[in-house]
């Protein structure tokens, strides 16, 4: 049987420097950005339950998809959750983008997108998908939850370096 290192929080920051001196450009894919955001939690709060939803962010075979699709209550479920409760809040829920994804749009739709019931305008979510995460996130905090989005590893970071803080 393997056994597995923990890394010290200082060792886990010298890697994440290293790794950004290799690359200026900021993670993209939301599948790093939630494997990042898993081994900053081990080794920040090795206390913390948490959890990253494995279907987000990967390739899924349609088989996969299915059955994904009959395992949860409704699309727009957010990817990172911490069951830990602080403050006022019983966790928290975290919906990952990649780095400089937009989550509204500047201007007006020109035509309807498949799958989605309106033009969307200025200042409307980008897509349904999104409006639907949306819903959900709403529906988490009307239950004691904190739940956001969050752009980018950076931002996700901090936002769960806020949450643990209260």
């Amino acid at each position: 049987m393997k056994q597995q290192t923990m890394l010290s929080a200082r060792e886990f920051q010298k890697i994440n420097a290293e790794e950004k001196k290799k690359s200026k450009k900021p993670v993209k894919h939301e599948e790093k950005i939630q494997i990042r955001l898993c081994e900053y939690v081990r080794v920040k709060y090795p206390h913390v339950i948490f959890e990253c939803d494995l279907a987000s962010g990967t390739k899924l075979t349609i088989g996969q998809a299915v059955k994904a699709k009959a395992m949860r209550s409704n699309r727009g479920m957010p990817d990172f959750r911490i069951f830990h409760k602080v403050s006022r809040y019983n966790g928290l829920f975290l919906e990952l983008k990649k780095e400089g994804e937009k989550l509204t749009l500047t201007r007006d739709s020109k035509k309807m997108t498949k799958g989605d019931y309106k033009i969307r305008k200025a200042g409307d979510w980008a897509d349904i998908h999104i409006e639907e995460q949306f819903d959900v996130l709403c529906k988490l905090v009307a239950q004691d939850f904190s739940a956001n989005f969050a752009i980018g590893l950076e931002d996700a970071i901090k936002r769960v370096d806020f949450y643990m803080k209260q």
